[in-house]
């Protein structure tokens, strides 16, 4: 939330801050070569030159240091960044901006989910003391907020982030940062538990002159305190095509800096080197879900979509012009990003490194296959149904005939499990794996010198039930198809190794969330109340840290599965038809990634809408009733659901 910046600021030393003019002439010499180093992206020589500026005039003034610890985190050396700006600060402790600067680097450490680099306590003193040495520092007020909010201390971030607004509604000269305080604000607001504050202060973020990210942030908002909103839908879209129209930067992928952005796959076949078939002919556009209305325990939950229509799925060859970019892969030909399914909320993908222009090329040389792009590839949600439903395709396609051998395979990673597990069951040797990290690289961009082959998907335009175009969660909604491929694939696994049982009767699968975001604090007497009245043989508790193949089984050889919105119900794929599946959902229960699912594998959905959590909150403990009403959702569900017997496997 807090604005990062990597762009280097030189700032001016006057002739009285310096013992001599000569020495302000090589200040200023030294200054200029680190500038011109920073701005062609050789950040070695320019770590090289702010190193001797600071021997020059690191005792008048924090410049050089401030200035280094900025390259350093360019290049990823987080440690040496902490330690400059400790440094500066220790040498210089009345000067604002140093403690702003180094409360800046601290906030991107935490949006990067790197807390583990910095001390929390030491980096809130810094931001603390940089609002003390400033009061009416608009941007060190916005940064504290905005620590505050990381640190899910939303009381505390709340007052500041007020005060920022206020404050720089009056600066007519400071819009950007009146923006930047509205933003930090409204979503503070979000993750606090305060949608009706968040929509609030999002509805002032519409007055200002419209950019992609106020769009992007209004669109956020909306999708998670809204259901089925329209607008949400609306600025999402116009949040992309802002974002290609409004990315000015040059560089080797974009030598004009003119982008736009190709939102038709059909239309980029028109593109030279570029081929696009569609791979699901039989099945695209074709209705499923008719017969999956959700069951609701009491309460109803109107509208609630349960048909769908295919998706098209295509096939897109590009041949030595694909660049990837952002943490989930942003893929783009010279000047035109590709509006791909994932690309969800594109200003939160752009590197600051983008923004400035600092973009180096490396080049892959041999022919790709492509797991990516992935919205939060490191998500066992989105690998499972989004980068492994490709490489399950791609084998088909691809890699399983004559010539795929030459292939190399784009994943995420290295070091997460049940991707390496995945890849195992494949017989996909590590050396024909090539990891795409989880978090940017500095300043580089992919280029693929050869072949780099994609399997995307996009929702028809014309959606007569409007569970995908009224929906902003759609875009992590997969074919249909899609999912069937995941179901047969691991129940083909599980019967090689006799472990998909011949009766799934009364067995029962419940999905804790116990330490995370939206549990139930007393889960274990649901799980003890469902044990008593189905036996303690047939309820089992998924955990998430079982193995690949295991959670696989737990799920395929379950009569009903229970539990709340999250990643571990990613393994309602392993359930078989006509399962039964017991939500609790969300407060406003605007994502529908589940029930989605459900309609696609034909289960039965059961909703207890009186056990319900906001999207960042929890479930807290459920009342006795809750429970009872629980279990008896349940045996209302077995009553329905239909139970596998051997004979029918």
């Amino acid at each position: 939330m807090a604005e990062r910046r990597s762009v280097v600021v030189l700032l001016v030393v006057s002739a009285a801050a310096l013992a001599a003019a000569d020495i302000q002439q090589q200040a200023q010499e030294l200054a200029g070569k680190a500038q011109a180093a920073f701005s062609k992206g050789d950040l070695n020589d320019a770590a090289k030159q702010f190193k001797k500026l600071d021997d020059l005039i690191g005792k008048v003034t924090p410049m050089a240091l401030n200035n280094l610890a900025v390259v350093y985190t360019q290049q990823h050396k987080v440690s040496k960044a902490d330690k400059t700006y400790k440094k500066a600060m220790k040498r210089f402790p009345k000067d604002a901006e140093t403690f702003l600067s180094y409360c800046r680097f601290g906030a991107g450490l935490m949006q990067m989910k790197l807390t583990e680099k910095i001390e929390s306590s030491s980096l809130l003193k810094s931001c603390r003391k940089a609002v003390d040495l400033a009061p009416k520092n608009l941007e060190a007020l916005i940064v504290l907020g905005s620590v505050y909010t990381l640190q899910m201390d939303f009381a505390s971030s709340w007052p500041i982030l007020e005060k920022a607004v206020k404050i720089g509604k009056k600066k007519k000269d400071q819009v950007h940062l009146y923006e930047q305080a509205l933003t930090n604000l409204a979503l503070a607001n979000l993750r606090g538990a305060r949608p009706e504050e968040a929509l609030r202060w999002s509805k002032e973020l519409a007055k200002l002159p419209k950019t992609e990210k106020i769009y992007d942030v209004i669109s956020n908002i909306r999708s998670i305190a809204l259901r089925y909103d329209k607008d949400a839908v609306k600025y999402s879209h116009l949040a992309k095509e802002a974002f290609a129209n409004g990315f000015k930067q040059k560089g080797p992928n974009c030598k004009s800096g003119k982008w736009s952005l190709v939102s038709n796959y059909t239309s980029l076949a028109q593109e030279k080197g570029v081929s696009v078939d569609l791979v699901n002919e039989d099945s695209a556009y074709q209705p499923y879900g008719e017969l999956n209305a959700p069951n609701f325990a009491k309460g109803v939950l109107e509208p609630y979509y349960n048909t769908y229509h295919e998706h098209f799925v295509h096939l897109i060859k590009f041949k030595g012009k694909a660049f990837l970019w952002a943490p989930s892969g942003i893929v783009h030909i010279e000047c035109k990003l590709l509006k791909t399914y994932s690309m969800m909320f594109p200003t939160q993908e752009v590197p600051t490194w983008m923004e400035e222009g600092l973009a180096r090329v490396k080049n892959i040389d041999d022919p790709v296959v492509s797991t990516l792009p992935m919205y939060n590839s490191g998500n066992y949600y989105h690998w499972i149904c989004e980068g492994f439903v490709r490489l399950l395709w791609m084998k088909e396609l691809i890699l399983d005939k004559a010539g795929g051998d030459k292939y190399q395979i784009l994943v995420p990673g290295p070091g997460t499990r049940f991707i390496e597990d995945s890849l195992k069951l494949l017989d996909i040797p590590k050396k024909r794996v090539i990891y795409y990290p989880k978090t940017a690289e500095p300043n580089v961009v992919w280029k693929f010198q050869k072949e780099f082959v994609m399997l995307d998907w996009q929702a028809p335009r014309e959606d007569t039930y409007g569970s995908l175009n009224e929906d902003v969660w759609s875009p992590v909604y997969q074919p249909r198809e899609a999912l069937h491929r995941v179901r047969s694939f691991f129940h083909d696994q599980l019967s090689k190794r006799n472990k998909l049982a011949p009766n799934t009767k009364g067995k029962i699968v419940y999905v804790s969330r116990k330490n995370a975001v939206r549990m139930i604090f007393n889960e274990d007497e649901v799980i003890e109340a469902l044990k008593e009245e189905f036996g303690h043989d047939n309820v089992q508790t998924h955990k998430g840290t079982e193995p690949l193949l295991d959670q696989a089984a737990m799920f395929a050889n379950a009569e009903i599965v229970v539990g709340a919105h999250g990643a571990g119900l990613t393994n309602l794929v392993h359930c078989r038809e006509e399962s039964s599946f017991v939500l609790f959902p969300m407060r406003p229960h605007a994502d529908h990634t589940y029930s989605h699912m459900a309609s696609a594998l034909n289960l039965h959905t059961w909703i207890v809408t009186e056990v319900s959590s906001y999207y960042y909150n929890n479930y807290g403990t459920v009342s006795d009733a809750e429970v009872k009403l629980i279990v008896d959702t349940v045996r209302r569900a077995m009553g329905k659901s239909k139970s596998h017997t051997k004979s029918e496997l």
